[in-house]
């Protein structure tokens, strides 16, 4: 599974791409390869990206994508000698030169990004939808999240995916209303399938929603990202100075690995 970034610059691209990869390890995803073309676009590709139906499981997702703009934004941010505290919640896309980069930004103003391309602005907007639509069901008792969570048929596939299938029922072979759409038996049960209740339409959701729930991941992300900043540093300095343009999955593992303990070291001296 590829995420492609859509920086400026192949420095700019090291990091998105470096906040890509931490937060999704932090996650619990491991990468396979992070690399920059020579157009200075790139991306991340995963041996075990886990897509899923749960209200958890979308959010986790809406965290690693928006995690890549921000890591350009802390960046600069850090570059620039400029600090604030929270700024997710007073952010203002005039209010300074490197806000533009964050994805609740580009939605603030407008842009919708490619769609066909899964560009990070149209996957942000998808998946903090999504999130909401889910949301405003549980709020009407229409929505299980423990059962969806521990059902293995909703561990896979698109958040969208649901709104085909709905929930799944048990039945037992030779009931008139199963279907052979998926056959799960085991050695408990070899006669128990299961089958889809059938497409649902999914409920309307407003914009402002939709746009509070990014800004909600940026939150997440910037503290997974903040507490493992090193970790962003290191990835992105030695991709940016890659011969190849691109790193093994287990270089990335090595690498954070490598800032994780020199962070521990630094912190415990000093607290001594």
């Amino acid at each position: 599974m590829l995420k492609y970034a859509c920086s400026d610059t192949a420095m700019d691209t090291a990091y998105h791409e470096a906040g890509h990869v931490v937060a999704g390890m932090g996650l619990g995803c491991r990468p396979e390869e992070v690399y920059i073309r020579e157009d200075s676009s790139g991306g991340v590709r995963w041996l075990d990206w886990a897509e899923g139906q749960s209200i958890a499981q979308v959010r986790r997702e809406l965290v690693h994508l928006v995690a890549g703009p921000l890591a350009e934004f802390l960046h600069e941010a850090e570059e620039s000698m400029y600090t604030r505290s929270r700024w997710a919640d007073r952010l203002d896309p005039g209010d300074w030169e490197v806000s533009w980069r964050l994805l609740s930004a580009r939605i603030r103003r407008g842009e919708t990004g490619d769609e066909a391309a899964r560009c990070d602005t149209a996957e942000a907007w998808f998946l903090a939808r999504e999130v909401c639509r889910r949301l405003t069901l549980h709020d009407a008792g229409r929505w299980d999240e423990r059962r969806v969570r521990a059902d293995i048929l909703h561990q896979h596939g698109r958040a969208d995916f649901y709104w085909v299938t709905g929930p799944f029922v048990a039945v037992r072979e030779g009931d008139p209303s199963a279907d052979e759409f998926e056959m799960l038996g085991d050695e408990e049960d070899s006669e128990m399938s299961f089958r889809p209740t059938g497409p649902i339409t999914p409920p309307e959701v407003a914009p402002a929603e939709v746009l509070a729930e990014v800004v909600r991941a940026e939150r997440w992300a910037e503290r997974l990202l903040r507490r493992r900043w090193a970790a962003v540093t290191a990835v992105a300095e030695a991709l940016y100075r890659s011969k190849s343009g691109s790193l093994t999955g287990k270089r990335v593992q090595t690498l954070i690995s490598s800032a994780d303990r020199s962070s521990r070291s630094r912190a415990k001296r000093a607290s001594a």
